[in-house]
């Protein structure tokens, strides 16, 4: 069988608010509640059929970061890189399944139940790694983040290398 995860790096969304407690003018830890989305998909096809498997889990995300904060002109810069735990608190599953030869065709669009085989995972761990710029109170940025566990269980399928 030919099978394909693409379980990397997607890119989604994350809303929410944070906390800087400044160590010096230039240091501090900050953290945070975000709400997040995160996205994995999963294909592959053989023989007989071509499928494709994709999930959407919404996070609530807590951050633990060393923040280090720069001026230039009006406009804070930061740069921040710590640990991030994240709690699965809804997701969706959806995707298709058809023949080859066009006999048969299914989909299907359903709820994640969190702990059950081959799904997700309730608890993240990873870390994240961020640059923002702030304007008055106004915080905008841009994070990557990356899992230290496996979220999702892969234990049906030998080819699959899921980075997390």
């Amino acid at each position: 069988p030919d099978t394909a995860f693409n379980l990397g790096m997607s890119t989604g969304f994350r809303l929410g608010g944070e906390y800087t407690l400044n160590i010096t003018q230039y240091f501090g830890v900050n953290t945070g509640l975000y709400f997040s989305q995160r996205k994995v998909s999963h294909s592959g096809s053989d023989k007989i059929a071509i499928y494709e498997n994709n999930a959407l889990v919404n996070y609530l995300d807590i951050p633990l970061n060393i923040k280090y904060s720069f001026p230039i002109r009006t406009v804070q810069f930061s740069v921040k890189t710590g640990a991030l735990l994240g709690l699965a608190i809804y997701g969706s599953q959806y995707g298709f399944s058809k023949s080859v030869d066009g006999s048969w065709n299914e989909s299907w669009d359903d709820r994640i139940v969190f702990g059950s085989k081959g799904a997700f995972k309730r608890i993240d761990l990873g870390y994240n790694i961020g640059i923002s710029a702030n304007i008055g109170k106004i915080e905008a940025g841009i994070n990557f983040n990356n899992s230290f566990l496996d979220v999702f269980d892969r234990s049906f399928s030998k080819n699959s290398e899921i980075p997390a």
